[in-house]
């Protein structure tokens, strides 16, 4: 059995959504100390299930890593490779740098460039951990869409708030009201274009500010507060081909 020397941090994973949801309730907020000697270390122990949903590892990395605030890349990370279902797995990283202050299993292109956090633990900095993420989900990149953006941040106003610019996003219509489709707003645009998301206006809308006041009369990267790794997904999925 391991001994636990520095911090811990007790957390339930929270599902966001490739890429991920807990299978646990509630929140245990961490308690932090000092980390002990000169070497940072993190820990963290997970399970994953539905792993038939794996990120294809010609295409993706799946990374227990550490972020500096709002890191586009890992400062540190460790690749978690393909894990069996169900069991309990553990992942260290040691001699952490000082300024990472977030604790992640995302999903990254193969240069570790930061497409999506499946799980996320606030670290501060200087400190060690030791983390709990409980059960993860893994599912395709169209559900981490689904569950950790539409349903969370679109649909109050695309869906069960109403249908804004005639679009749902609830999950049993989005899929087919995207691909494909003119946008309400500009119908010489296509709300997702299948492998090309600057040519999606559902990307551009959330990206572009000028495009949104110009056309639509609400900004969509203002108001909508997208965390930088959300719009990366959305760029990814439809990139990647738009697959449900």
């Amino acid at each position: 059995m391991k001994t636990w020397k520095t911090m811990k941090i007790l957390l339930t994973a929270s599902a966001m959504a490739f890429i991920a949801s807990s299978c646990d309730d509630g929140k245990i907020y961490p308690q932090i100390s000092e980390a002990e000697g000169s070497g940072r270390v993190l820990e963290i122990k997970v399970r994953f299930t539905n792993v038939d949903q794996w990120p294809s590892t010609e295409d993706y990395c799946v990374l227990f890593a550490g972020f500096k605030e709002d890191g586009t890349y890992p400062s540190i990370s460790k690749n978690i490779g393909t894990p069996v279902e169900g069991k309990d797995m553990e992942f260290t990283l040691s001699n952490v740098p000082e300024d990472v202050t977030t604790a992640s299993i995302c999903i990254t292109s193969l240069s570790h460039k930061l497409i999506y956090h499946i799980y996320t633990t606030e670290t501060g900095k200087g400190l060690s951990a030791e983390i709990d993420a409980g059960t993860i989900e893994m599912k395709s990149l169209y559900s981490f869409v689904q569950d950790g953006i539409f349903d969370s941040r679109c649909i109050s106003c695309h869906g069960d708030g109403g249908t804004a610019a005639g679009l749902d996003l609830t999950k049993d219509k989005s899929y087919e009201m995207l691909i494909g489709k003119p946008a309400t707003t500009d119908p010489s645009c296509v709300r997702v274009v299948a492998g090309n998301a600057t040519e999606s206006y559902l990307y551009r809308i959330m990206t572009e500010d000028t495009l949104d006041a110009n056309e639509s009369g609400y900004n969509h990267p203002m108001n909508v507060n997208l965390r930088n790794d959300m719009t990366l997904l959305i760029k990814e999925w439809i990139n990647s081909g738009a697959c449900k």
